[in-house]
């Protein structure tokens, strides 16, 4: 690791040393563990409140019920539910990543997961006495309203922190050559990183069998580290330097901070990578299945409740679109194309037929703006996305969930598949009625290379980033984000 030109640091710290004061007020700011473990006991609070308040609130409006430890027991076993749901699910520690609305929605989704498990409980127990439909109802809808306020609050308050510096973020220092990634430095800036310095080093092609003729440069280096604080070190190599790493990080081992390899030629390979133990033998997974058995048991589940309840109470509108497809325009009502589903296998994909055509295969011609082979009332369907909805029998008969990456017809998969070689990685999991991409506006033509990667680029993180409590905000801001009906076609 030796330093050729001496360390690269931020313009916060010009110096290789910290003025003192600057060192203690640093130390004084609340970290960033600290705040979201204020965070957690705050919406523990707040949730506990409402569901005491609203819950009270109503009873009083039905009985003249006196105080007692029940409703103050069960305010807490709410508060408590939501909580341990959004934790399990990371909500509160990826508060620095989210958007705004994305930890509003997975707040919102948790206060519909906990309430329900809440709900269940007291069925099982036998312990509904007191607990009236319209009781249930303002309960809910008051805690649902509280923590949206205070999610919407407490994001708006930690990114301000953040960015004035009263949340110490993690502190993020670089060996190597930031050039070999062009994007990391932008990743850590939007990340809310506080970047405190950079050391290039010299190639690790050459022989270093002997350290010792690095070790003014090597305690420079760890000197600069205990001054600088950081609290994770990235180190930039290749993969053919991996071999030469080990005496460096041994060197860094005696700091108390993470160090992290970030590979400069295969980000991609190593993007989802773990550490596995597979009996007795410790491997590096580079690549897994994105669900789970239990994953997939939950995400069936939510597909078969919630597409059995939507074919059932959408039966007048089937009826109506029918009839009104039948009477504007010759053809069959529905229909039938081959696209690529789960694993690459071709899957019938069924739509309400909108255009004067019926295309499938490697005969299919994906529509445009103003495409004239869509009828009038296709374009309302598209716009609205009602053309969607037998897709439903879909999701019942195993084909399709939910949510998930939109299937892509035959021709248009294969006149794509051999410049992003990444597409075939969207099939790890079951195409969806509606996705990550389509609800963030990526959605419709995909006329352009850069659109088709924008696409792919949503679906992967989608993949990667799965959980029960993601599904529900993606279906929910289907339903009701503007994003979600934008660039149909």
């Amino acid at each position: 690791m030796t330093v050729d030109d001496g360390p690269v640091l931020s313009p916060a710290s010009p110096e290789l040393g910290q003025d003192p004061e600057v060192s203690w007020f640093s130390a004084a700011r609340l970290r960033l563990p600290d705040a979201i473990a204020g965070l957690i006991c705050a919406e523990f609070l707040v949730v506990g409140c409402a569901a005491f308040l609203f819950g009270k609130a109503q009873q009083n409006s039905v009985s003249a019920r006196v105080f007692a430890e029940r409703d103050v027991l069960v305010a807490l076993m709410i508060a408590a539910l939501i909580v341990c749901w959004s934790g399990a699910h990371h909500q509160y520690r990826g508060i620095q990543d989210l958007s705004r609305h994305e930890y509003l929605l997975s707040g919102l989704a948790s206060v519909a997961l906990g309430y329900s498990f809440f709900l269940s409980l007291l069925f099982l127990f036998e312990s509904l006495e007191g607990y009236s439909p319209g009781t249930v109802i303002w309960q809910l809808s008051g805690v649902a309203v509280t923590l949206g306020i205070e999610r919407v609050a407490a994001h708006r308050l930690v990114h301000s922190a953040l960015a004035s510096g009263r949340i110490a973020a993690r502190r993020v220092l670089v060996i190597g050559n930031v050039d070999r990634i062009p994007h990391l430095m932008q990743d850590l800036a939007a990340s809310k990183f506080d970047f405190v310095g950079q050391f290039p080093i010299a190639s690790l092609s050459e022989d270093d069998a002997d350290l010792s003729r690095h070790s003014v440069s090597e305690a420079a280096v760890l000197e600069a580290c205990r001054s600088l604080r950081p609290d994770d070190v990235f180190i930039v190599a290749e993969l053919s330097e991996l071999s030469r790493l080990s005496k460096r990080i041994e060197l860094l081992s005696m700091l108390p901070l993470s160090v992290h390899i970030v590979p400069a030629d295969a980000g991609e390979l190593f993007s989802s990578t773990r550490f596995s133990q597979m009996g007795k033998i410790a491997t590096v997974q580079v690549a897994r299945p994105p669900l789970t058995r239990g994953d997939y048991a939950l995400k069936r589940g939510l597909d078969v409740c919630l597409a059995a309840i939507g074919l059932l109470v959408l039966v007048p509108a089937f009826i109506g679109i029918a009839v009104a497809i039948k009477l504007s325009s010759k053809g069959p009502v529905f229909f039938r194309q081959l696209r690529y589903g789960y694993n690459n296998h071709l899957i019938s994909v069924l739509k309400f037929r909108t255009m004067y055509v019926c295309e499938s295969g490697r005969h299919f011609k994906q529509a445009t703006r103003d495409d004239p082979r869509i009828t009038p009332l296709g374009r309302i369907l598209r716009a609205t996305n009602l053309d969607e909805l037998p897709q439903l029998m879909n999701v019942l008969l195993g084909d399709m969930s939910l949510v998930g990456p939109r299937p892509h017809a035959v021709a248009l998969n294969e006149k794509f598949e051999s410049d992003i070689w990444l597409l075939s990685r969207r099939t790890k999991i079951k195409p969806g009625m509606t996705g990550w991409a389509q609800v963030n506006g990526y959605r419709g033509e995909t006329d352009t290379m850069e659109k088709m990667q924008k696409r792919i680029e949503y679906d992967l993180y989608y993949i990667e980033n799965w959980s029960f409590s993601f599904d529900v905000a993606i279906i929910l801001m289907t339903l009701f984000s503007p994003k979600a009906y934008t660039n149909a076609t």
